[in-house]
């Protein structure tokens, strides 16, 4: 477990949908600055599973915009 003063709040927060170019693209949930996210049919290899979908993400994160 993270122990964090926002863990009650984070584990508290639903999945939501996120998509590139209108498909849906993985799952995300926020609290705070933590942002969990998931890419759709993408294992361990994700850039090379879902590339459009693996830029995206990392282009969010890198502009510290939302999913």
């Amino acid at each position: 477990d993270l122990e964090w003063y926002g863990q009650k709040e984070f584990s508290a927060q639903p999945l939501r949908d996120w998509l590139v170019n209108g498909k849906p693209a993985g799952e995300t949930c926020s609290f705070g600055e933590l942002t969990f996210a998931t890419l759709n049919d993408a294992g361990h290899q994700a850039p090379h599973d879902s590339p459009a979908n693996a830029l995206e993400l990392l282009n969010c994160w890198l502009a510290g915009g939302p999913l």
